[in-house]
């Protein structure tokens, strides 16, 4: 094989494995050949690109262009490489390196060119992407809300954002040449240096990487905290420190205001504390005297009723008395007579059934009473007939009643038992049934006041209503409160529904409810359990 043989199979070889888009042009511009790297390039095979003029890969823009550059190779002039855009098959355009050459033959005669382009469609997009990036990263570094300030590793100022400015009342151009330290007060104004010193040459971080709160001083020379955040920056032209600056004035403040609130709190709580306990201690007070009061009322209501039985008794012994010393009179002087014997044992016999009927009255009253009281001061759960119950607390509380033209009916089971707190059970029904009484009913009205006991899944749902006037609708949430009466001055302490409610969720484990309907009357509900758990109170 000849040499020059040799060459050609060479150069072929080499234009065909060649990365860049190598085409060879006639004199006229027309493509003779091209490599596999300008079927890349354009997006046609080799044999669409042969034959056709250059022109259809050239932009229309930049034919003019083009022309001029094929006129100057022709007259032998040199053209430099130049960044141009070539036409894709897709019809994008492509940016590309491009280098025109002449082909001459041994002569030295022009006989056609060879272009050779280098595709920069993926270093435009990388060169993009990263512009893009440095503008991203630049915005953010001057709309950040933190300071942003980076030095070399002397501690001398390179550059610092906005928010620098903003943060310690300096122009950017004031700051830049100057060491950091001018932003520190003492102790670390004086002690910066050492330390990027002791750092540089053992790597021992006090706050590089790391990270704390620590203070700045302003232009005008006011000390603030701020938390800082230093890293180590290590770039080929670039190397040194970035700063990451937060101004934490407010939060700092804001933390001192809660500090001190949270003391203000704490005194005020124990305060609080400390005036609840007053205040259980005398409701406590308050709950007992109306206990007693109540009590005190039941008793003088019980002495009156006995006293009604008991003034019989006395009358009836007494006229026994009389007749019976007459009798004996008359035997003594021999004139009693069959007629008057039989007088005085009819009177007698009166007497007895009078004494009898007086005195058993006398003693249910006192047994009910005794019930009721022990119940009252004892406070113990015990197992009863709540319709016994029932009956005794109403004789108890006859008096009251009976001064009133109300009557009271009760609907309950005769065996219904309850385990429970027949005391609690006892002040509860009393205050409902005083309640009602003081403030149910008008002044002239005659009402009924209805008991009704029924069971329903383990649970007494006791219900106490009349008929009276019922409770205002801006009243009704209030009636629980303690010391909420609408009769001040006129009877009404305003304790009883809340003694009766506290009553019932502390000690008999339950729940009271009330509904009203204004001029039809009022309802209330006790719910508790047949049989209460826990010990004695």
């Amino acid at each position: 094989m000849s040499e020059q043989r040799f060459r050609a199979i060479q150069a072929q070889t080499l234009i065909e494995r060649a990365h860049q888009a190598i085409i060879l042009l006639d004199l006229d511009g027309n493509v003779l050949e091209c490599n596999a790297g300008a079927e890349d390039l354009h997006g046609y095979a080799q044999a669409e690109i042969q034959g056709r003029p250059y022109s259809e890969f050239i932009p229309p823009a930049a034919l003019a262009e083009f022309s001029k550059l094929m006129q100057k190779m022709r007259r032998g002039r040199q053209v430099p490489t130049q960044v141009v855009r070539r036409l894709h098959k897709d019809g994008s355009e492509r940016p590309v390196k491009f280098s025109i050459y002449p082909l001459q033959e041994d002569g030295g005669e022009l006989i056609g060119f060879l272009t050779l382009s280098v595709d920069l469609s993926e270093q435009f997009s990388l060169e993009s992407r990263l512009r893009h990036q440095a503008s991203l990263m630049q915005s953010i570094v001057q709309t950040v809300v933190d300071g942003i300030v980076t030095i070399d590793l002397a501690g001398i100022i390179t550059a610092v954002n906005p928010s620098v400015e903003t943060m310690f009342g300096y122009r950017g151009h004031e700051l830049i040449g100057c060491n950091v330290k001018i932003l520190m007060p003492e102790p670390y104004h004086s002690e910066h240096d050492d330390y990027l010193k002791r750092y540089l040459k053992t790597g021992e971080a006090r706050i590089i990487g790391i990270g704390r709160e620590v203070t700045a001083v302003r232009k005008d020379g006011s000390v603030f905290p701020i938390e800082l955040a230093v890293s180590r920056l290590d770039e080929r032209d670039n190397t040194g420190f970035v700063g990451v600056l937060r101004d934490i004035s407010e939060r700092k403040a804001a933390e001192e205001s809660r500090r001190a609130l949270t003391e203000e709190l704490k005194h005020k709580v124990h305060d609080l504390a400390h005036a609840l306990q007053k205040l259980q201690r005398a409701q406590s007070q308050l709950v007992e005297s109306e206990k007693l009061a109540s009590l005190g009322s039941l008793v003088a209501g019980v002495a009156h009723e006995i006293n009604t039985p008991v003034g019989v008794c006395i009358t009836a012994s007494s006229y026994l008395t009389g007749n019976t010393r007459a009798v004996r009179e008359q035997y003594e002087g021999g004139e009693l007579d069959a007629d008057g014997l039989l007088a005085f044992l009819d009177a007698a016999e009166e007497a007895g059934m009078i004494l009898e009927r007086n005195l058993g009255k006398a003693a249910e009253l006192v047994r009910s009473f005794k019930q009721v009281a022990v119940d009252r001061s004892s406070n113990l759960k015990r197992r009863f007939k709540l319709a016994d119950f029932l009956g005794d607390l109403l004789s108890s509380l006859s008096p009251e009643i009976r001064r009133t033209r109300h009557q009271i009916k009760v609907e309950c089971p005769p065996n219904l038992v309850l385990e429970s707190f027949p005391g609690a059970l006892s002040q509860v029904l009393t205050n409902l049934l005083q309640n009602a009484l003081l403030h149910g009913f008008d002044a002239d009205q005659a009402g009924e006041i209805r008991i009704r006991a029924q069971v329903r899944k383990f649970m007494l749902h006791l219900s106490f209503e009349d008929n009276g006037k019922g409770i205002a609708s801006d009243h009704l949430s209030q009636v629980f409160d303690p010391f909420f009466t609408t009769r001040r001055g006129r009877g009404g302490t305003g304790l009883g529904l809340s003694v009766a409610y506290n009553l019932v969720k502390q000690a008999l484990r339950g729940e009271l409810t009330v509904s009203s309907t204004l001029g039809q009357g009022t309802r209330f509900v006790l719910t508790i359990p047949m049989k209460v758990q826990g010990e004695d109170n």
